[in-house]
């Protein structure tokens, strides 16, 4: 399911009868920019991802739901879907520099509007998304909060900073179906 909203498209990566939906060269395009500009160590806060192959690996793996929205220009955010149970699954992001600011808001809520729709036989998969961002990402949180996630409380001990072996709390949000509604009546 491709999503197209205003200039943004949402573009799943899934494997295909005759390979991936996106090719690996253009994977390897994404870890690239993600790490020339410092963002796949905050992405990654817990390590394991250093090379375009640990990219591709994770993301292939069949519990990882990964999709990239991008505008004409190129790509703007890469975000991922695991650990469903239920109606619910955590969410993961990332977002490009080019699309800091004001844009990030709008690129985190197309994100919930393509999760909140995806369907079985016309029913909703998911009625609540579950995140745990890294206690020391005050940007995420915040934006986090813009966008209407509700912030359950903090876990300590977390997550494990690969560079300085130290564990640093998580902050666990939850956002649902409803207040995606919300958005679309505003």
């Amino acid at each position: 399911m491709q999503l197209k909203v205003n200039d943004l498209k949402v573009i799943p990566y899934f494997k295909t009868k005759d390979g991936w939906s996106i090719p690996d060269s253009d994977m390897c395009c994404l870890f690239r920019m993600f790490t020339e500009e410092g963002i796949t160590k905050k992405m990654f806060p817990f390590g394991g991802i250093s090379s375009e192959i640990d990219f591709i690996i994770w993301f292939r793996n069949k519990e990882n739901s990964m999709s990239v929205i991008s505008d004409k220009d190129g790509p703007l955010m890469i975000f991922w879907i695991n650990k469903q149970s239920g109606k619910s699954c955590h969410f993961h992001f990332g977002c490009l520099k080019r699309s800091w600011g004001k844009r990030t808001k709008d690129l985190l809520k197309t994100a919930g509007r393509y999760i909140f729709g995806l369907k079985y036989k016309d029913v909703r998969i998911f009625d609540v998304i579950i995140g745990n961002l890294d206690s020391r990402n005050k940007v995420a949180i915040n934006l986090a909060k813009k966008i209407g996630v509700t912030v359950i409380g903090e876990i300590p001990y977390y997550f494990r900073d690969n560079e300085t072996g130290n564990y640093v709390p998580s902050i666990v949000t939850h956002l649902t179906y409803k207040e995606v509604e919300k958005w679309e009546a505003t």
